[in-house]
């Protein structure tokens, strides 16, 4: 069910950020249908949670954007978003939900983590300002084919990091983004299978947004050149990419191999730290290519292998 006041909220946001000037109750009562009474409520809403918004005779004006992810700042997915100031992993609180309400295709936000974590159980640093979230997806292929689902979140953010910025930003296999040789954003895929079927599919991003970059390899957006993307909007850019994706589009890895500067560098077996060749690419199945020494090919998935230099090899 969406709520009513959400909506309300989002619609009063997008007419207080339509311009500089002040905008009358009136105005705001005409458009929303509702009293204005009912704005005043609404406007109180707002500030108490967190929006800085001027009250005069001329009436009301947001003073800055506000970043926050309230399902308010998501129009026509308000139902769909659930917000935790503070949690330990949106990873953890979508399953409870997905497992619980299992028609959704829930979003998880959260402002901070305590426990967030990327591939291979590492911890993910979730400072505030950056940007965490776990999609609960609609669609759900065969359990050999889910890593699909890393290839389509992959090149869902890079193309929006991308339209939002200006930037070059690259995808690196497995799950990683990067502009010039510095992370910014990893993406997590985790599913539940139940024999030859899929029961749920989660794909987590976090993204440095506007807090510091964890560590001299990594970058923020908040480092960037002129105006900087705010949090709800890389994520509603995400989401609108990532809905018009489909899982079994066959042109999906050669997508992802597009926006990739994988292709070219070197790999290493995680068994034996072995050298295994020269990165070509992604395959359908998001396993990477690997050209041997010898000329021959091989397939490897994350636990198998991993790229062992971010410099191209000759």
């Amino acid at each position: 069910m969406v709520n009513k006041s959400a909506i309300a909220r989002g619609r009063i946001l997008a007419l207080l950020r339509a311009g500089s000037d002040p905008v009358s109750g009136d105005r705001l009562a005409e458009a929303l249908g509702v009293s204005r009474v009912a704005i005043w409520k609404q406007i109180e809403a707002l500030k108490e949670a967190g929006y800085a918004i001027e009250s005069g005779h001329s009436g009301y004006r947001l003073l800055g954007g506000g970043d926050f992810l309230y399902p308010w700042e998501f129009p026509g997915r308000e139902a769909r978003v659930v917000r935790f100031e503070r949690t330990d992993s949106t990873m953890e609180r979508a399953l409870e939900l997905a497992l619980r309400k299992p028609e959704g295709a829930h979003i998880v936000v959260a402002e901070t983590q305590t426990a967030g974590r990327g591939r291979r159980g590492r911890p993910w640093n979730s400072p505030p300002g950056g940007l965490f979230a776990t999609i609960v997806l609609a669609q759900r292929p065969e359990p050999w084919r889910a890593e699909r689902a890393s290839l389509a979140g992959g090149i869902a953010l890079c193309k929006a990091l991308r339209e939002l910025s200006g930037e070059p930003f690259t995808l690196e296999w497995p799950n990683d983004l990067y502009l010039a040789r510095r992370k910014v954003a990893g993406i997590l895929v985790e599913y539940l299978a139940e024999g030859d079927s899929v029961r749920l599919i989660e794909l987590g991003l976090g993204v440095n947004v506007w807090n510091r970059a964890p560590g001299d390899g990594a970058l923020s957006l908040a480092e960037l050149p002129g105006p900087r993307p705010e949090r709800r909007t890389v994520l509603s850019a995400f989401l609108d990419h990532l809905e018009s994706i489909d899982l079994e589009w066959p042109g999906l890895a050669a997508a992802w191999n597009g926006l990739s500067s994988t292709p070219g560098k070197l790999v290493a077996s995680r068994f034996d730290g072995s050298a295994l060749g020269r990165a070509l690419g992604v395959d359908d199945e998001g396993r990477l290519i690997v050209e041997r020494p010898s000329g021959g090919r091989t397939a490897c998935r994350s636990a198998e292998a991993h790229i062992v230099s971010k410099e191209h090899a000759p």
